[in-house]
């Protein structure tokens, strides 16, 4: 019983093992291939996370968290998602362009 309360609260994870798990019995080979491949991203992701972790903490402790709510929070609507996204795509261009020139 309380395997199946772990399956229902990891979905995803549980739907992307079994997928993993029927392409090694289908297909080896791209099963193979399709964890080299995503190993490759977890790592690059977990190169990010530090950074990521600093900066939000870095952020938190200079911004006040109404600035934060006002321009990110729920009432700030479509302004609040584009400007969230725009910052993102900023800040990942330039962490990728610093460690490529390494």
């Amino acid at each position: 019983m309380k395997i199946i309360e772990i399956f229902k609260k990891n979905k995803l994870l549980t739907a992307v093992s079994l997928a993993y798990v029927i392409l090694f019995i289908a297909i080896p080979d791209k099963a193979y291939l399709s964890v080299k491949n995503s190993m490759y991203y977890i790592i690059e992701m977990l190169q990010i996370m530090p950074v990521i972790f600093i900066l939000t903490s870095i952020i938190e402790a200079w911004v006040p968290k109404e600035v934060i709510m006002k321009g990110f929070g729920e009432k700030a609507g479509i302004k609040g998602s584009v400007f969230s996204f725009l910052l993102g795509s900023f800040f990942s261009r330039t962490y990728l362009r610093c460690i490529s020139n390494l």
